[in-house]
């Protein structure tokens, strides 16, 4: 799954990236987001893209140039789909347990309020597998932080208190 998701994630970024045209920001995706052959396959492809400006450091992570104004309105693009994602929840009856959900400007902290006992007996919580990889993609492509890792502090919405805190991608790795 976490595989699938790494794919499919760097895949359609990478083809956002890519369709950059002058260079001015860089963008790094680090080698930990794919295999070796997935790496061979995804630079196959840009080879076809005249325009794309990638390299491969030595660490083995992807190096993009891309036009400064297309990388802010790409990062601006993350955040309101991540603010937007977060509306969908609160919005939603199904999952009725949620009461708010907090988060910083960098999108790598979260406080989600929830009513306890209504939110650990049931599958209300998934959505938080989708901010934290969306968190997660935000934080692979801000440049103005070496954080690559967001968390969630779980608010007891009856005592005020944070109960529980998942951060990924350790999160990840415990699937």
């Amino acid at each position: 799954m976490k595989k699938i998701i790494s794919v499919l994630m760097v895949s359609s970024l990478l083809l956002l990236i890519a369709a950059c045209g002058n260079q001015t920001e860089e963008v790094v995706i680090p080698q930990t987001f794919f295999s070796e052959a997935e790496l061979e396959e995804i630079m196959a492809e840009l080879e076809v893209d005249e325009e794309a400006e990638v390299t491969i450091n030595d660490d083995g992570d992807l190096v993009y140039e891309m036009p400064k104004e297309e990388y802010d309105e790409m990062m601006a693009e993350l955040g309101e789909g991540i603010d937007e994602m977060i509306d969908d929840v609160l919005s939603d009856e199904t999952i009725s347990a949620v009461k708010s959900i907090e988060v910083n400007d960098d999108y790598d902290t979260y406080e989600v309020t929830v009513d306890r006992v209504v939110f650990e007996e049931s599958l209300q919580g998934m959505f938080i597998l989708g901010l934290g990889i969306s968190g997660l993609m935000y934080q692979t492509f801000d440049n103005t932080t070496d954080n690559q890792s967001v968390t969630f502090n779980y608010v007891d919405e009856a005592t005020g208190d944070v109960y529980d805190t998942v951060v990924y991608p350790d999160a990840l790795e415990d699937m």
